[in-house]
């Protein structure tokens, strides 16, 4: 008896995590563009004190509301090591419709690795716009004394982004809904 229990609890967790690690039946409605606003914002797109931003609106009728956030932000070209002359950290905080979703810290130019793009995924409670009119802003949040020389930061206007709301993977909700079938077949 124990044998035939044990091959039907393994027989059904085998199916459950099959399915659970199926690749998501639908990605859920998103938007991608190009931020281009970091090449123009700031001083001429080089950031060094509290406040510097730079914002850019667009519309997406289809898309009413956004948990999700993908972000690449590139230093200026040609030269990264040259566009990132920073002596003190740098934060900029990143919002969509004045709604804080994220932030990234550049660290000094001293640092491994700090002049190289920057991958951003932000997740955060959902938002919404009832005509999917959507501005995204980033600001510089901390940065050093301006009496110090903190040096600076350029970025590009070559910064692709995306956003969107994802959908529940339906496989996975089938193979809760079996999971569950299996346990009350079990207790008849």
């Amino acid at each position: 008896m124990v044998s035939k229990w044990w091959h039907s609890t393994c027989s059904i967790s085998l199916l459950a995590s099959a399915l659970l690690s199926a690749a998501p039946a639908s990605a859920g409605l998103s938007y991608s563009g190009l931020f281009t606003a970091p090449g123009s914002g700031g001083d001429n797109g080089s950031y060094y004190l509290v406040g510097q931003a730079a914002s850019q609106s667009f519309s997406v009728p289809w898309l009413t509301e956004v948990s999700s956030l993908q972000l690449t932000l590139n230093l200026m070209p040609p030269s990264p090591w040259f566009s990132n002359n920073l002596n003190e950290p740098l934060e900029f905080s990143f919002e969509l419709n004045g709604t804080t979703v994220g932030s990234t810290r550049y660290l000094a130019k001293n640092m491994p690795g700090q002049w190289q793009a920057r991958d951003l995924d932000f997740d955060f409670a959902p938002l919404f716009d009832a005509g999917g009119d959507w501005t995204l802003r980033m600001v510089v949040s901390q940065a050093g004394n301006p009496c110090c020389a903190p040096g600076n930061i350029m970025l590009s206007a070559n910064n692709p982004f995306a956003i969107s709301i994802p959908e529940p993977n339906g496989l996975a909700l089938v193979a809760l809904g079996l999971v569950g079938a299996g346990l009350f077949y079990r207790r008849r």
